[in-house]
C-alpha cells in the first residue's frame, strides 16, 4: 500500500519526497519536534540545543564501539562541542524569556 502512496510519479521535487519520507519516519518512531510533543510552542534555540544533545549522545554511544583511542578522543571532543553549543542556545533562550518578562 506504502508504495502506492510515494510513487515516484506524484512528486515534482526531491524536497517533497524527503518530507514525506520524514514525517513517515517520525510517525514510524514516534519522534517529533518538541513543539509537537509538548502541544505548546518550543523556541528554536530550545528544539537546536536538544538535537544537539542527542547528536553529542549518538557521538558517544558510536565512540564506546571503537577500540582505536585516537578515533574515541576526537568523538568525545565533538560530542563536547555539541553539548557546549547546546549549552549557550540554551542560555540564550532563558536570557530571552527573561527579557520578555520585563
Amino acid at each position: 500500500m506504502i508504495h502506492r502512496i510515494i510513487a515516484p510519479q506524484h512528486f515534482h521535487t526531491h524536497a517533497v519526497l524527503l518530507r514525506l519520507i520524514l514525517l513517515l519516519a517520525m510517525m514510524a518512531t514516534g519522534k517529533f519536534p518538541l513543539g509537537a510533543v509538548m502541544q505548546q510552542p518550543v523556541s528554536l534555540e530550545l528544539e537546536a540545543a536538544a538535537r544537539y544533545r542527542r547528536r553529542a549522545g549518538e557521538l558517544r554511544a558510536i565512540a564506546s564501539t571503537h577500540k582505536n583511542p585516537e578515533t574515541n578522543r576526537i568523538l568525545d571532543a565533538v560530542a563536547r562541542d555539541y553539548d557546549r553549543m547546546a549549552e549557550t542556545l540554551e542560555v540564550t533562550e532563558r536570557t530571552q524569556q527573561t527579557v520578555r518578562c520585563l
